[in-house]
């Protein structure tokens, strides 16, 4: 923190905690004159990410970027004195995380597609298999037996839109009024059901809570709830994390991933019932 004199603090901060959960990255809460912040250090240059959080702070769907370096490798925010969502979560709080998620997909495509363009599930795909390697006949063979699930995903007609495309858990954030979002890195324009595919999955929701959620959304889709997509969105969204995992070392004997390919398996199972 030495070029603490650099952003819109008054004195040298102290560190009160690390957080453990970002992998891109590293997020400490720092204090100065009492006022708490977020200081992230990004592991490479992310103009993208904190141009797009910018542009959703805006509306009220982040927090506000203090500051940022020359090479965008660091940056100030605003912290938000509330625990990032989990469950068990109450109709509230979806009500509130549904209407967040209704805005971010309403927002002009224009600034995020100038910026990042739209987002490439074969493309991130195949460059988390290129780094797994050829010879993990395993992941090759989930892999080729799950692409036909994938390709009914992306073959959707749904309108494609402002997506944050990583809205796990730890990224979300409810309180008494609202719902924001963090860890902007991979938002690109992109089929809305990624998002809610992420959502649904990681906060464990029932079909009655998905449905809650849904409801707020978008009532008109509430009967996708029963349909193929519903199932191959998640598998499309699942699948892209357990490859991203894969690509940074970690195998399918670790516990999560064991659970993760379970899941995987029990999407594989409720979408062929619906088709």
């Amino acid at each position: 923190m030495s070029n603490w004199p650099d952003m819109p603090i008054k004195e040298k901060p102290i560190l009160l905690k690390t957080f453990s959960s970002g992998l891109n990255h590293q997020t400490h809460l720092i204090s100065s004159e009492d006022k708490k912040t977020v200081l992230k250090l990004f592991s490479k240059p992310s103009s993208s990410a904190i141009a797009i959080q910018k542009f959703a702070a805006k509306h009220q769907l982040s927090p506000h970027v203090l500051y940022t370096n020359p090479t965008y490798d660091v940056a100030l925010m605003e912290y938000i004195d509330s625990s990032t969502i989990s469950q068990p979560i109450n109709p509230q709080e979806l009500k509130l995380l549904g209407s967040a998620l209704k805005k971010l997909h309403s927002l002009p495509n224009k600034l995020v597609e100038n910026q990042t363009g739209r987002f490439d599930l074969l493309g991130y795909y195949e460059t988390y298999l290129d780094e797994i390697g050829a010879n993990d006949s395993l992941t090759q063979s989930i892999h080729q037996k799950i692409l036909p699930i994938i390709n009914v995903f992306l073959k959707d007609e749904t309108h494609w839109c402002v997506c944050h495309n990583d809205l796990v858990k730890e990224n979300c954030f409810v309180t008494k009024t609202d719902s924001q979002f963090i860890d902007w890195e991979y938002a690109q324009i992109n089929n809305p059901w990624f998002d809610l595919a992420t959502i649904i999955y990681s906060l464990q929701l029932d079909h009655q809570q998905a449905a809650h959620l849904i409801k707020v959304y978008n009532s008109k889709w509430l009967d996708i709830l029963s349909t193929p997509i519903y199932f191959a969105a998640q598998c499309a969204m699942l699948w892209c994390d357990i490859l991203w995992h894969l690509a940074r070392g970690q195998n399918l004997q670790l516990p999560e991933l064991k659970k993760k390919i379970d899941d995987l398996k029990n999407l594989e199972t409720n979408f062929n019932r619906t088709v």
